[in-house]
């Protein structure tokens, strides 16, 4: 977790333009040994799924643009959500004060989330995954 004066420091040196374009803020903590590592999925099941996302995704836009390419209208329609997952967006908007652009972000955030899941509809769990990811935004509209 990201002290307050942490916080302070990646805000003095990151603008809330140029934050705003970067779709994933993380923290990733370091293993403390490789012993303690457990076991996940391999490299081959990774790509397998990725794979049929990007499957899903060009079925689903006709073979055309990728999700960081879509904007405006194209974005909304390439986008079907549920609608818990469109009130959840909306109640992030509202309370955390982001931004039209990080809003953009987010969709095609859980547009990708959804995917990976082998869902064609954007739910309330892939809006919540992909604001986490945004935590950054969070963080900092408190400074």
């Amino acid at each position: 977790m990201c002290s307050e004066l942490q916080i302070a420091r990646y805000r003095s040196k990151i603008s809330g333009p140029l934050l705003d374009r970067i779709d994933m803020h993380i923290e990733v903590s370091r293993p403390l040994s490789s012993d303690g590592l457990t076991s996940g999925m391999t490299t081959d099941q990774m790509k397998t799924m990725v794979l049929h996302a990007a499957d899903r995704r060009l079925k689903r836009q006709d073979g055309r643009a990728n999700h960081a390419d879509l904007e405006g209208a194209s974005l909304r329609k390439a986008i079907v959500m549920t609608k818990e997952a469109e009130s959840m967006l909306q109640l992030a908007f509202d309370s955390l004060g982001i931004s039209l652009r990080a809003h953009d972000r987010i969709l095609k955030l859980a547009r990708t989330i959804a995917d990976l899941d082998g869902h064609e509809r954007v739910d309330s769990p892939h809006i919540a995954e992909a604001i986490g990811y945004r935590s950054l935004d969070r963080k900092l509209q408190a400074l």
